[in-house]
């Protein structure tokens, strides 16, 4: 019998194991880190992972090492917490409060990050408003429970599955994956993916299906495990890759 659970339940059961509650606001807070005197033409929008802070991303190192990169790159962290995935209002948030207002500015280049459960918001956010970004970098995802990974693994990976249809419209993890496989053989225009995760990070089975369907330039496995330390490295590979100024041409 399959186990089919909706983004409140996956929260819930795989991340909290508590009823913590977290209060939203709208807008969504956020905190805008300029590189230079004036705009630049790129901007990473940073989505944290549960147990973190929008304001770890400064104190671990990402935004500077986006003034140190060489390239003139801006960045936004969002105060995504528990409470927008508890509400299922976390997509139109990040639409209509910072993805809107930053093209409105005159951004060119927009990017979403997301580390953990961040990772899984970014990647349900392009799902729907693939059209507003041009690429997406997900530090060590949340991308599905074993069963539903180890359905893809037995099939061979995520080219070589098909999902059971219908997916019931809780099954969150299986529709979310039938998107991905877009990133195989679609004619459109997607988000530019970029996956990476710790060798011995406790979602490295499932990252690993993603990152088999990516270019090699696109996934990156370090030494680790689901720690700042592996994201860093990951974070700065990425930036070394200059990948993020290529990606304007695709929108």
């Amino acid at each position: 019998m399959c186990i089919k659970l909706s983004l409140l339940t996956f929260v819930c059961l795989s991340f909290l194991g508590c009823s913590l509650m977290y209060t939203t606001k709208k807008p969504i807070d956020t905190i805008y880190y300029m590189t230079g005197k004036e705009r630049a033409e790129n901007l990473i929008v940073m989505l944290p992972g549960r147990i973190d802070a929008s304001t770890d991303y400064m104190k671990h190192g990402f935004i500077k090492a986006l003034q140190d990169c060489g390239t003139r790159i801006d960045a936004i962290t969002v105060d995504a917490h528990y409470g927008y995935y508890h509400e299922r209002i976390l997509l139109p948030r990040l639409y209509e409060d910072v993805i809107l207002p930053a093209r409105q500015k005159g951004y060119k280049n927009v990017w979403l990050l997301g580390i953990s459960m961040g990772g899984l918001g970014a990647l349900l956010y392009t799902q729907q408003y693939a059209h507003t970004i041009n690429g997406l970098v997900v530090l060590a995802p949340f991308l599905g429970d074993r069963e539903v990974c180890d359905e893809i693994s037995a099939a061979g990976g995520l080219a070589q599955w098909s999902p059971q249809e219908p997916i019931h419209d809780e099954d969150y993890q299986r529709t979310l994956w039938k998107w991905l496989k877009n990133y195989i053989d679609s004619q459109e225009r997607l988000p530019v993916l970029v996956v990476g995760y710790g060798k011995d990070d406790r979602f490295a089975d499932a990252n690993r299906l993603l990152a088999e369907i990516l270019p090699k330039d696109q996934a990156y496995m370090v030494p680790g495990g689901h720690e700042w330390d592996s994201w860093g490295t990951i974070y700065t590979l990425f930036l070394q890759s200059g990948v993020i100024t290529r990606s304007i041409s695709n929108r």
